[in-house]
């Protein structure tokens, strides 16, 4: 399975999120310096309802990352080793 060109980290808007993301995305850079990798700022609106939504949008985001970098390495090693 070859690696994705671009990745997607949704992220909080607040300070301390978005320099926990831009620092995932240097370190995905140096590791993979052809990974497109971009910062999707997140915000909620509407009260407990809206990070509700919020929550749930990024949990399935970060689901669906966690499967296809599962996925890539599970293929990588098996061709290694």
């Amino acid at each position: 399975m070859p690696l994705p060109e671009r990745l997607v980290i949704a992220s909080r808007q607040s300070r301390l999120a978005l320099w926990q993301a831009e620092h995932v995305r240097a370190r995905l850079g140096e590791l993979y310096p052809g990974l497109r990798v971009e910062i999707l700022g997140l915000t909620t609106r509407g009260g407990a309802e809206g990070v509700g939504a919020a929550t749930t949008r990024t949990v399935v985001y970060s689901a669906a990352l966690i499967l296809v970098l599962d996925a890539y390495w599970a293929v990588t090693l098996l061709r290694t080793g």
